[in-house]
């Protein structure tokens, strides 16, 4: 059986990292050993994430992924956020595809970054 855990912190890190932002936005100006648990937190949250849509055959929303999330104390921005930074990383990719969300609003469905997406579109 292989398994679908990928571990992030073995990945060359300028596909996960753009810019100086990384994968925490630290916008409440944290230092030292409470900004590393927090990096280190948004670090799990997105392998947590990451592993949903391996498991996934036909793509995600955001929705849909804080669904299936392991622990429910993780607000939906944070899955967001994760996502964000997965298709930036080119981990994730999103479709044309929408499905209702949670709040009744479409939302768009993501998959595992292939490339070719956009292929397709016109």
């Amino acid at each position: 059986m292989i398994s679908a855990r990928i571990n992030l912190s073995k990945i060359d890190k300028n596909r996960l990292f753009k810019g100086e932002k990384g994968i925490y936005y630290n916008t409440t100006n944290e230092k030292d050993s409470v900004l590393k648990e927090y990096t280190r937190k948004a670090e799990s949250q997105e392998q947590k994430i990451l592993n949903i849509f391996r498991r996934s055959k036909t793509g995600l929303t955001a929705s849909e992924v804080f669904r299936n999330y392991p622990n429910r104390n993780v607000p939906l921005t944070s899955v967001r956020r994760a996502i964000t930074n997965l298709c930036d990383a080119r981990f994730l990719e999103k479709t044309r595809l929408k499905r209702e969300g949670i709040y009744g609003r479409k939302e768009f469905v993501y998959t595992i970054y292939t490339g070719q997406t956009k292929l397709f579109e016109l």
